[in-house]
């Protein structure tokens, strides 16, 4: 007998202790909607926007923000490009790294919120909901990726999904999901992140074209329809 979850797996499932295998599906990528209309979203959105003004100066929608999307913990590393940013927005203040996500590492949250305190261009934010962040993210200028180690990384994919173009640190993990210069741009120093980075900014061509290819990555190689047909012949195969 095989029991089915999609999401997380309820430890409460009253069929889990009859069954010999469990399966557990991935939560799906969420389609991209062409405008959000949650409200809270895009207040939330607005409010880092005008948090940013408020504090490094000029107007919310002039900053091009970089968001660093990771829960707070030793492994993604959240304080890698901290410094190079702050030399990078002393050189062009409408240039803001922005890192968001819950709380996982308490003493490593002090440590960023201690940096983002007394660094000019790096803001710390709190982690919100999956729509909250999709609104966020669909109004910054690149996601990033920091982390000493990735599995898969759903920040990637889903800014990817989102046609957001993305500049990963050059790790295994990232490299297999980014490829350099067609899906996003890798970088394996703080300085390389700031030159991929210059170069997004000053191409407009190579942005539409890492944002459009993405794109099409993310719908071939990682569509819900895709993962169903493998855990379909997973299941069929343990038969």
């Amino acid at each position: 007998m095989y029991c089915f979850h999609y999401g997380r797996l309820s430890f409460g499932c009253s069929l889990c202790g009859f069954c010999d295998t469990v399966v557990l599906f991935c939560l799906p990528l969420p389609s991209p909607p062409t405008s959000f209309t949650n409200a809270h979203a895009n207040v939330h959105a607005r409010n880092v926007h005008a948090t940013l003004s408020g504090l490094s100066g000029g107007r919310a929608e002039q900053h091009r923000v970089f968001l660093l999307v990771c829960g707070l913990r030793r492994v993604k590393d959240p304080l890698y490009l901290a410094e190079v940013f702050t030399e990078w927005h002393r050189e062009d203040p409408l240039n803001v790294l922005v890192i968001i996500g819950p709380e996982i590492d308490s003493a490593l949250t002090e440590e960023v919120e201690a940096v983002a305190q007394r660094r000019a261009g790096v803001f710390l934010a709190q982690g919100r909901s999956q729509r909250e962040l999709h609104a966020v993210v669909r109004r910054c200028f690149a996601v990033v990726n920091s982390s000493i180690s990735e599995g898969m990384s759903a920040a990637i994919l889903e800014a990817m999904h989102l046609e957001v173009p993305v500049v990963a640190r050059d790790i295994p993990g990232n490299a297999a999901v980014v490829q350099h210069e067609v899906t996003g741009l890798l970088y394996s120093s703080p300085q390389e992140f700031v030159c991929q980075s210059q170069r997004l900014l000053s191409d407009g061509e190579l942005r539409e074209r890492l944002v459009r290819t993405a794109k099409l990555y993310v719908e071939q190689q990682h569509s819900v329809e895709r993962e169903r047909e493998t855990y379909h012949r997973l299941v069929q195969s343990l038969q």
